[in-house]
C-alpha cells in the first residue's frame, strides 16, 4: 500500500471514531481506539469497554494491544 493510501485509511479511522481515536503516529500508523457500546449512553449499562492499540510496520501489523 502506498503512503497516501495508508494516510487515507488513518483519516477514515479518525472520521469514524472521532475523539475515541488517538493517533500516536500517522505513518507507519500507530493509534489507540477507545471502544464501548454506542447504544448504551448510561454508564451503568456499558458492560464492555476496551482500548485497542494498533501499530503497523511498513509491511505488516506489528503490535495489537487490548486493555479492558
Amino acid at each position: 500500500m502506498a503512503e497516501e493510501e495508508v494516510m487515507a485509511e488513518v483519516e477514515t479511522v479518525q472520521a469514524v471514531y472521532g475523539d475515541d481515536c488517538k493517533v500516536v503516529g500517522a505513518y507507519p500508523p500507530h493509534f489507540h481506539l477507545h471502544l464501548m457500546p454506542r447504544t448504551a449512553d448510561v454508564t451503568s449499562q456499558q458492560f464492555v469497554e476496551a482500548t485497542i492499540g494498533i501499530r503497523a510496520g511498513f509491511q505488516v501489523i506489528m503490535h495489537v494491544s487490548v486493555y479492558m
